[in-house]
């Protein structure tokens, strides 16, 4: 089921993990209703990671925990995207953002050298 957006959404709720300083909470829900949701959320993310092998440090990364927090920001009907979209327009938007990165380095290597470690 989605959400009906309109041509403000686009300004007034933007899908941003970083921009959330400090978790919210509904002030409606009684304490042991939250906890019991919580526990079912991450049940469903245990599922993931053992029938997929995923190590479990994947879930303290920053990449993990921002992808958790779009996710809820975005709310019920996310569609997580397709093998296609991840093998072909994704990854190479991936890797054009890191080789943004890696640009000013690169500069510092051709006038320093690259000691290899980086």
């Amino acid at each position: 089921m989605h959400r009906t957006l309109g041509p403000m959404d686009r300004f007034a709720t933007a899908i941003d993990p970083e921009s959330r300083p400090l978790p919210t909470r509904q002030q409606n829900i009684s304490d042991a209703i939250w906890k019991e949701k919580t526990y079912k959320v991450q049940t469903y993310m245990a599922r993931w990671v053992y029938a997929f092998s995923v190590q479990f440090s994947v879930t303290e990364s920053d990449e993990f925990k921002m992808m958790v927090e779009a996710i809820g920001q975005f709310g019920p009907g996310v569609t997580p995207p397709s093998q296609y979209q991840l093998l072909e327009r994704l990854l190479k938007e991936e890797v054009e953002r890191i080789n943004g990165l890696l640009k000013p380095r690169e500069e510092e290597w051709k006038k320093h050298g690259c000691t290899g470690n980086v």
